[in-house]
């Protein structure tokens, strides 16, 4: 890359069709079967938790390569920023970081987070929350997770400091 993002639109399936399941057991087989329809990417779904090791995903990001197809991966459904209860944004911390790392395996350039409900709160207290949770999580677990990348889009897997880091979350659009 030369430092800038793709803006390129992208087109492919959320998860795996049931056209897709009817034929194939493995996700594994999603690239080329996506390419085959003339698609072009990919979201990995992991909306019930993070259960893709790393050897699995690092083979679903060569099969995509190979297939032409970009990834992204989907963070887990129960993630929820806004939680005023400190256990539950320790949770969401981790399954943020736990989900950039599962992408940073396969090559996925892009992970897709819900803040989760606005619980009796308005939009500015739940944002207020939510940026609290982003500049919780400790350097060396982060950066294990995001790695490192060229895209502007994502300055924050460029560093470790707090700032850099909850970059991504201000600016992902």
């Amino acid at each position: 890359m030369s430092g800038e993002c793709n803006r390129e639109a992208k087109f492919g399936p959320a998860g795996n069709a049931i056209a897709f399941s009817q034929k194939y057991k493995s996700s594994l087989d999603a690239p080329a079967w996506i390419a085959g329809l003339g698609l072009d990417c990919y979201e990995y779904q992991c909306g019930k938790g993070v259960h893709i090791g790393q050897a699995t995903a690092e083979k679903l990001g060569q099969r995509a390569q190979q297939a032409g197809i970009a990834l992204s991966l989907h963070a887990p459904y129960f993630i929820s920023l806004s939680n005023p209860d400190p256990e539950m944004r320790r949770k969401t911390v981790g399954y943020i970081t736990t989900s950039c790392l599962a992408a940073r395996w396969m090559g996925a350039t892009r992970v897709v987070i819900h803040t989760g409900a606005l619980l009796k709160r308005t939009r500015r207290q739940a944002l207020d929350i939510a940026k609290e949770t982003l500049v919780r999580p400790s350097p060396p677990v982060t950066t294990r997770a995001l790695g490192t990348s060229p895209c502007a889009r994502r300055p924050w897997a460029r560093s470790i400091s707090w700032a850099t880091w909850t970059r991504c979350w201000s600016c992902a659009g």
